[in-house]
C-alpha cells in the first residue's frame, strides 16, 4: 500500500478568550478548499461564507515584511481577489511555502481569523486516512455575530442578570440562529459529533442515499439541522445495502408486482370515467388479501371508494411502471421487466420513491415525516408534530397569509404514495397507546422510514 503523510494541526481562533481551539489530523495531500471545509467542520462553522488561507495574518502585517501570500477559492479569484487557487494547492504544499504556520480566514465580513500551527506529521501505510479531530475546547461563535467583538457582546447579553430590551432581542436572535437542535452555550464542544460530521461529509464520501442526495441540495443551515438527527439516530448518507426484510417485499413490493401483471398484454380497459372496472379491482384485492382495506367490504369493488387502490395505481404510474393509453392501463416495458423479479422491483421502488415529479414541497414534507419516523417520534405526538414544524421552518416554509413560522398545530402532510406505504407496512399490526414508540406499528414505521431514507438513489 502507498504511504500517506498526515499533518497534526493546532487551530486557534484569534482573539478568543477563553481560547477556542482544536487539534486535527489532516492528510497532507488534501486540497486547500477541502482543508478549509475540514477546519470549518472542526470549529463548528456552517460553510455559508467565503474562506481564504494566508501565509501571514493580513491584518497584522508589519512594514518591511514580505507580502502576504493568499489562497482563495476560484470564484473569489474571479471577483478580482489577488492570490493562488485553493483548488490546485495541497495543505502540504502550502506549509512548504509558509513554514510552520498558516492563517485561515472565514467570512470576509466578520473576519474570523484562525492561526493554524503545524504541530507534527507522520507517515501511515494504510488506506487513505480520513481527517479527524483529536481534541478541542469551546464552541465557535454563532455565525453572523459581528466578529470576535460582537460575539463577546452577545455573550454579555446572554449572561446578564438584568438584560435590557436590546439584550433580550440579542438572546432571542441567538436561540433563533442556532435553531431548535443547537446550543448557545459558549463552552459546548462535542468531539464525537465533530468526527461524525467529518465522516458524513468527508472528502470523497458520496452521499448516495435518498436522504444524502436530498441534503446535498439544501442550504447549510438545513444540512446542519438535519445532520444532528443523522448523527444522533445513526441514519445513513452513504448506502450500506442490506437484505430487504420479507415484510417489505410481500406487503409493499408485491402489490406493484400484482398490478403490473394485471396490466400486461392488452392491459386493463378503463371505464368511461377512467377507473379500473370493479371486477379487476376485486381480482387485485383477492390476490393481495386486501379484503376490508379502506373499510370496503362490499362484493362490488369500486376504485373510487378505495384510496389504497387509487394510490397504488397513481404511484405505479409516477414510477414509470404503468401508463394510460387509449383508455387502457398498460404495463410499460420497464414495468414488465421489473415485474418478473421482486428484488429488482424493490430496488427501483426505493431508488425512485422520493423523486417526485411535483414541486419541492412534496419532497420536503415527505422528508420531514420520514426523518421524524426514523428518529422514533411517535405519529401525531406533540414531539412528532413539533419536529416536523421545526424541520419545515428551517427549510423556509411558513404558515398563513402573514407568513408566520409553523407550529406543532400546523399540518405537514405525507404524499399519497408515502401514506400508502406506511399503511401497507403497518396493516394488521396493533398499536398500544400505553406503549408509545415501543409498539409494533411505531417500530415498523421506524424501520420503513430507515429503509426509505437509506436506499440508494439512481445515478
Amino acid at each position: 500500500m502507498p504511504d500517506h503523510e498526515v499533518l497534526t494541526l493546532q487551530i486557534e481562533l484569534i482573539g478568543s478568550d477563553p481560547l477556542i481551539w482544536r487539534t486535527v489530523d489532516v492528510p497532507a495531500d488534501t486540497m486547500l478548499y477541502a482543508a478549509g471545509n475540514i477546519v470549518q467542520i472542526a470549529m463548528g462553522w456552517e460553510n455559508c461564507h467565503l474562506q481564504a488561507f494566508h501565509s501571514k495574518n493580513p491584518y497584522e502585517r508589519r512594514q518591511g515584511e514580505p507580502e502576504v501570500l493568499s489562497w482563495y477559492e476560484e470564484y473569489s479569484l474571479a471577483d478580482g481577489l489577488p492570490g493562488e487557487p485553493q483548488e490546485t494547492t495541497t495543505l502540504g504544499q502550502a506549509f512548504a511555502v509558509t513554514g510552520a504556520e498558516l492563517y485561515f480566514e472565514y467570512d470576509f465580513g466578520d473576519s474570523w481569523m484562525h492561526r493554524i500551527t503545524l504541530a507534527g506529521s507522520r507517515t501511515v501505510t494504510d488506506d487513505p486516512p480520513l481527517p479527524r479531530v483529536l481534541d478541542g475546547a469551546m464552541r465557535a461563535p454563532i455565525e453572523d455575530s459581528g466578529g470576535i467583538g460582537g460575539w463577546y457582546e452577545k455573550l454579555e447579553a446572554l449572561t446578564s442578570a438584568n438584560p435590557t430590551e436590546e439584550q433580550q432581542d440579542i438572546v432571542e436572535w441567538m436561540h433563533w440562529r442556532v435553531g431548535p437542535e443547537g446550543t448557545v452555550d459558549p463552552a459546548a464542544f462535542d468531539l464525537e459529533s465533530c468526527n461524525r460530521k467529518l465522516a458524513a461529509r468527508g472528502v470523497g464520501l458520496e452521499w448516495n442515499t435518498v436522504l444524502g442526495r436530498w441534503l446535498l441540495d439544501q442550504q447549510p443551515l438545513c444540512r446542519e439541522f438535519t445532520l444532528e438527527h443523522v448523527e444522533k439516530h445513526g441514519l445513513q448518507l452513504a448506502a450500506q445495502p442490506e437484505p430487504l426484510p420479507e415484510w417489505f417485499l410481500q406487503d409493499l413490493v408485491r402489490p406493484y408486482q400484482v398490478l403490473i401483471g394485471l396490466c400486461e398484454g392488452e392491459g386493463i380497459k378503463l371505464t368511461a370515467a377512467g377507473w379500473m372496472p370493479p371486477a379487476t379491482v376485486g381480482e387485485l384485492v383477492e390476490a393481495l388479501g386486501w379484503e376490508g382495506i379502506d373499510h370496503e367490504s362490499s362484493k362490488k369493488k369500486l376504485e373510487s371508494n378505495m384510496p389504497s387502490v387509487m394510490m397504488l395505481r397513481d404511484s405505479a404510474t409516477d414510477l414509470r411502471l404503468l401508463r394510460k393509453y387509449k383508455g387502457r392501463l398498460l404495463a410499460t416495458k420497464l414495468g414488465q421487466k421489473l415485474g418478473r423479479d421482486l428484488a429488482e422491483l424493490a430496488g427501483h421502488l426505493l431508488a425512485r420513491f422520493n423523486v417526485h415529479p411535483s414541486p419541492h414541497l412534496d419532497q420536503d414534507s415527505d422528508m420531514a415525516n420520514w426523518v421524524a419516523r426514523a428518529a422514533g417520534h411517535v405519529r401525531f405526538s406533540k414531539e412528532h408534530n413539533q419536529f416536523k414544524a421545526d424541520f419545515m421552518n428551517v427549510l423556509g416554509y411558513s404558515s398563513g397569509h402573514r407568513r408566520m413560522p409553523l407550529t406543532k398545530e400546523d399540518h405537514v402532510y405525507f404524499t399519497r404514495a408515502s401514506l400508502l406505504w406506511e399503511e401497507l407496512a403497518c396493516r394488521g399490526l396493533v398499536g398500544d397507546i400505553n406503549r408509545p414508540g415501543d409498539n409494533p406499528r411505531d417500530l415498523r414505521s421506524k424501520e420503513l422510514a430507515r429503509l426509505v431514507l437509506g436506499s440508494v438513489v439512481d445515478q
